[in-house]
């Protein structure tokens, strides 16, 4: 019983980190569309300076390290996911 009630908790538990590794790689991912070249332009300015520039590979940078973060993030929830199913799934199947 005992046994049970831990893997019970432990296929919740990864369940639960899939989706929350999913939500981030989301947030991360919609972060480097929406607000890249915001944040390249915020980090990239000088203390109390009017007037700056900002290279490319910054804005890259700002863009796509976010977005690739995100894509990792998304497909680490997805094979967390995929393990947690099968082990579900190969332990509640009724063994003929």
């Amino acid at each position: 019983m005992l046994n049970n009630l831990n893997q019970k908790k432990k296929m919740l538990w990864s369940f639960f980190s899939s989706i929350a590794f999913s939500i981030i790689g989301l947030i991360l991912i919609f972060n480097g569309f929406l607000h890249g070249k915001e944040n390249a332009f915020n980090n990239s300015r000088p203390k109390g300076a009017t007037s700056w520039s900002t290279t490319d590979e910054a804005i890259k940078a700002f863009t796509y390290l976010p977005i690739l973060s995100g894509v990792l993030l998304l497909i680490l929830a997805i094979i967390i996911f995929t393990i947690t199913f099968y082990f579900w799934i190969k332990n509640t199947s009724v063994n003929p």
